[in-house]
């Protein structure tokens, strides 16, 4: 007789912990939302906060006063890395939210979704990023300027992240209310390609409204905004 352990899982059980913990918490702070409110609000806030995340580290990978603690800080934290838990979380939160408990094809597809949907490319999130480039510098060009922060490179380094962000909660969202068909998600994402570009653009602003915050902490307090980015609490 021969025994064969189980393989190690993808995701790593704390986070999904972690996932379960927090939508339990938010299921008790807002007893009358519905499960889609709920699910939209989990959605905007990893948004807003993806969109933080990818504009500072952009804007201290490009300010030459920050040129190295800005390489530093991505050596330690990660853009990807930091963008990449951040997502994972979202997902596992709108499963727990759905009461789905991943088995090892749903992990799978989690690390497929982020991989390629949450690195900001694509020729949806292209089209959406010039569209949203747009509409935030009438607010943002001028703040930027006047702090020395190449505006157009870190606009649109959040918008890709945020965007990336949205796709892959509102995959998530699709695969638990189609009882994990794929088939019948990417033929739903098919027939409805667009994004609102409004909604996209404010969460924008509210992310490099926390990037603007992040690089005025400057010297040693700016890795300890990029850390409480990616680790701070709920929405």
């Amino acid at each position: 007789m021969s025994f064969t352990s189980a393989p190690p899982a993808l995701i790593d059980p704390k986070a999904i912990r972690s996932a379960e913990r927090e939508v339990a918490r938010l299921q008790k702070a807002y007893p009358d939302f519905s499960r889609n409110r709920l699910v939209a609000q989990v959605i905007k806030y990893h948004c807003v906060k993806a969109g933080a995340i990818g504009g500072a580290t952009t804007a201290l990978g490009m300010i030459p006063a920050f040129g190295k603690l800005g390489q530093w800080a991505l050596g330690l934290v990660g853009d990807a890395a930091a963008t990449a838990q951040l997502q994972t979380a979202l997902v596992l939160q709108v499963f727990a939210l759905h009461e789905r408990t991943l088995d090892a094809e749903d992990e799978k597809r989690l690390l497929t979704w982020i991989a390629t949907m949450g690195a900001g490319g694509g020729e949806v999130l292209e089209q959406m990023g010039t569209a949203v480039v747009k509409r935030v510098a009438q607010s943002f060009a001028g703040r930027f300027l006047k702090r020395g922060l190449p505006w157009f490179e870190v606009t649109l380094s959040s918008t890709l992240h945020v965007g990336g962000t949205y796709l892959i909660g509102r995959r998530a969202q699709l695969y638990c209310q189609l009882d994990g068909d794929m088939k019948a998600v990417e033929a739903f994402e098919k027939q409805h390609p667009g994004i609102d570009v409004r909604r996209i653009a404010n969460w924008v602003k509210l992310g490099l409204s926390k990037t603007i915050e992040t690089a005025e902490g400057a010297g040693l307090s700016v890795m300890a905004a990029i850390r409480k980015l990616v680790s701070s609490g709920a929405p």
